[in-house]
């Protein structure tokens, strides 16, 4: 993923995002709109910034990292459900894949989204093969909270 990182912010979003975890590590108060962004990235966001400082690089942090371990889980999804050679394909493509290196290094919600699917389908094939029920009622967990991240589809749903 630095292959293709980029020195500027790329749109209002990431600098809403960043001011963001500036002003909440100072108790300021967010000006972002939370009805369309998830707060969970922020708080990722925030603790990056705490550890190291704030830059370009802490800023996007966290959505790197969210980003490779998709690719990681990606890679056990495919192994649980096909075959190892079936999982290294799958996580490959998936880190190849030209618009997960755009998205894989800029501040969006997209990113959360897609680790929280992939871990709740993971979850799910867990439950199968293993017969166990709390298999089952943590990927309904995992897959409410990529639901819930995206609170504009619960917007959807109340109307």
């Amino acid at each position: 993923y630095f292959v293709v990182y980029h020195f500027t912010l790329a749109s209002a979003d990431e600098g809403y995002y960043a001011l963001d975890a500036l002003r909440w590590g100072r108790f300021g108060i967010p000006i972002a709109d939370y009805s369309s962004r998830a707060p969970m990235l922020l708080w990722l966001i925030r603790v990056s910034v705490g550890m190291f400082g704030p830059s370009l690089f802490t800023f996007r942090l966290p959505i790197m990292l969210i980003s490779s371990a998709s690719a990681g889980f990606l890679f056990l999804l495919g192994s649980r459900l096909f075959s190892r050679k079936v999982g290294v394909v799958a996580g490959l493509l998936y880190a190849a894949n030209p618009y997960i290196l755009w998205n894989g290094q800029q501040i969006k919600t997209e990113t959360l989204l897609i680790l929280f699917v992939i871990v709740s389908a993971l979850f799910l094939v867990e439950g199968f093969k293993k017969k166990r029920w709390y298999f089952f009622i943590l990927s309904g967990l995992t897959f409410f909270r990529a639901i819930i991240g995206f609170s504009q589809v619960l917007k959807t749903f109340s109307s």
